[in-house]
């Protein structure tokens, strides 16, 4: 990771690195939950649990009163056709056919629980739409797996 004054502490994950164990389109699906939270004056990464590494608290000023968080994918192709995002397919409402966030979940800065963002705050956006789509649902029709994001696409030529 080409980040000053991110910390690595566990060499088993590398932030931006590839991800080895991956999902299967219509087959198995793999999950990588990933948490970021305040704690001794560092903002943690942790990756299935475990401490990734950290970026000491003082890099990042205004975390404390921020008013837009952001997910999502990107790809990257220089002389190129754009490369697949996730799955290579399109969000089409299914969990099983993308490359997808779900249960998202922010806290305010009180002790009040983790909640996430709702319909109406969410702004989707792709840059290029023949290539790539995004699709949000604030109740999904999987039950446990709401505030999920869908992401993805197969790339191309046409992409701008």
């Amino acid at each position: 990771m080409q980040c000053q004054g991110f910390v690595q502490v566990d060499s088993q994950f590398h932030i931006g690195g590839a991800v080895s164990n991956v999902s299967v389109y219509g087959g198995p699906m793999s999950d990588l939950p990933i948490t970021i939270f305040q704690g001794n004056n560092k903002w943690w990464v942790m990756i299935h649990n475990k401490a990734v590494g950290y970026f000491p608290v003082a890099l990042f000023t205004n975390l404390y009163v921020a008013d837009q968080v952001s997910w999502g994918g990107a790809t990257i192709a220089i002389d190129a056709p754009s490369p697949p995002m996730g799955s290579g397919y399109f969000p089409d409402g299914n969990l099983y056919h993308s490359c997808y966030f779900k249960n998202i979940a922010f806290k305010n800065g009180t002790t009040s629980p983790n909640f996430g963002p709702d319909k109406l705050s969410i702004q989707e956006f792709t840059d290029s739409p023949k290539c790539y789509g995004v699709e949000y649902y604030e109740k999904t029709k999987y039950g446990s797996d709401d505030y999920t994001l869908l992401f993805g696409g197969p790339g191309g030529n046409e992409c701008t």
